[in-house]
């Protein structure tokens, strides 16, 4: 029964990574889609082989670990606003944006296009704030995710670990390390 769950769920996690390459929101919530996946591998693993409570507790970080990552990339890659325009941080972009803002602290003028509009002459003024804007993003929600992680991986019970959602605050510790490292 498990592994026909598991099976039913393909179609939607391969066209979520279909849409996720071509830069396209996906029609599920694809953070749900994962971790309840996990659950159900870890139920079949579980069943197959019987886990004591302190390898339950792993499986359950490590697939809440894996929803928090792709919460994270996800928030990552819908981008910045910069001024009145959006852009976008798939893979690609963040490609670009980075070689383009070398270019641009050169003191050259780069083509490139806010989401939906054409590609345009951007002078090394008017693109040095999106290469930062980007590059802050990009730091502090990976910063964030790499605190939530260790808290996780620190926390004792299963009940513990399903509480945690991405966005909420830090506990004392990782606040205390992510001022450490300028988040």
């Amino acid at each position: 029964m498990l592994k026909n769950q598991l099976t039913a769920t393909d179609y939607k996690l391969l066209k979520s990574v279909e849409n996720y390459m071509l830069g396209v929101s996906s029609d599920y919530n694809v953070a749900d889609l994962i971790y309840n996946r996990t659950g159900l591998r870890n139920a079949i693993n579980m069943l197959q082989n019987p886990v004591s409570e302190q390898d339950e507790l792993v499986l359950e970080q490590n697939r809440k670990i894996l929803e928090l990552q792709y919460v994270c990339q996800t928030t990552i890659t819908s981008g910045i606003n910069v001024g009145e325009n959006h852009y976008s941080l798939n893979t690609f972009d963040q490609i670009n944006i980075s070689a383009l803002g070398l270019q641009a602290q050169g003191g050259t003028s780069v083509l490139y296009h806010a989401d939906g509009e054409l590609c345009r002459l951007y002078t090394p003024q008017e693109f040095l704030p999106i290469v930062q804007s980007a590059t802050a993003h990009i730091m502090y929600h990976t910063t964030y995710f790499n605190c939530l992680k260790m808290q996780v991986r620190n926390m004792e019970t299963k009940e513990e670990v399903e509480n945690v959602v991405y966005g909420m605050e830090l506990n004392e510790e990782e606040t205390r390390l992510s001022k450490k490292i300028g988040m």
